[in-house]
């Protein structure tokens, strides 16, 4: 029998020298010692062994750059699932939590189970808790042949790139799976890139046209009362979070930050006395600790400009 350890084994009356590969490679190293005598082999081994040694112990971790070009791929791929998920949902259920209970807004349950999982995974960021983001971290490092030095930056980025996913998806919910259009074919861009000219969006104000069209409003569409208090005030809140704008100049971005403030407005912020002269902005941060109730996806929906 071979000494244990001894790294060395015999096929045909030659003996090799055999080594397995640490992880997360797999095989191993064999290696013919070209002799049958087994002192002889067990001297080569000798000196064999320590090489090997070094030459795992000194293989490189990979580059940031092989890294982020992992997560680059694993973003772009989740992406593209969470869009095809949000399409493929049928109208009236919720993208991510399925049927809802009667009563109960299905984009208000999106939206909430969102937000909610945005706030847990930015907490393990904070703590470095990568075993979070299993089984994926190790699907991606077995399919990338990551070393296991490298485990706790990959796993740090993970959870980064999932708070990307998760935030573009409450975008889609909230402002539809339809990414924006371009003018232009990209070709066409590409061609005139260095030619062309970003030009500010011009136009009225909206405090400009407001007043007429909320007078045409009145005469054509016969708003009154509760209607055209409401649609006033919106345009005034609109004005004052999202700033007083050429009218073609409001983009999916402003309408998005606009809802957002909205959600996160008590229902009856405008009934509170200590809150009078604050922006918006204000209110919210100050109420965000409160234990109130906060304007429902319906009242919101309600709020939104024409």
């Amino acid at each position: 029998m071979f000494p244990q350890c001894s790294h060395i084994t015999r096929k045909r009356g030659v003996y090799f020298f055999r080594r397995r590969l640490p992880r997360p490679h797999r095989g191993e190293v064999v290696v013919s010692l070209r002799t049958k005598n087994f002192r002889e082999a067990e001297h080569l081994a000798s000196f064999l062994g320590p090489l090997f040694n070094r030459a795992v112990s000194t293989r490189k971790s990979m580059t940031t750059a092989d890294l982020k070009a992992i997560l680059r791929q694993y973003l772009s791929d989740a992406l593209d699932a969470d869009l095809q998920h949000h399409r493929n949902t049928k109208p009236g259920l919720s993208v991510y939590s399925g049927r809802v209970p009667f009563g109960i807004d299905p984009v208000e349950q999106d939206i909430e189970t969102i937000d909610h999982l945005i706030s847990e995974y930015r907490d393990w960021l904070i703590r470095r808790e990568v075993s979070r983001a299993e089984p994926t971290l190790s699907r991606l490092m077995a399919e990338n042949n990551v070393p296991a030095e490298d485990r706790v930056e990959l796993g740090l980025g993970l959870l980064q790139v999932n708070v990307q996913v998760l935030e573009k998806a409450r975008e889609r919910v909230v402002g539809g799976a339809v990414d924006p259009f371009s003018a232009a074919p990209a070709d066409e861009r590409s061609n005139h890139r260095n030619d062309s000219v970003t030009v500010a969006p011009t136009g009225p104000l909206l405090s400009e046209v407001l007043p007429a069209y909320l007078d045409y409003m009145v005469k054509e569409e016969g708003w009154r009362g509760q209607t055209l208090a409401q649609n006033s005030a919106t345009y005034r809140m609109l004005q004052e979070h999202c700033g007083d704008k050429p009218v073609q100049s409001y983009t999916r971005k402003d309408m998005t930050a606009f809802y957002d403030i909205l959600r996160a407005l008590p229902a009856l912020w405008s009934k509170r006395s200590d809150w009078t002269g604050l922006s918006l902005k204000e209110i919210a941060e100050r109420s965000k600790n409160e234990v109130v109730p906060r304007m429902t996806m319906k009242t919101v929906s309600v709020c939104r400009p024409e």
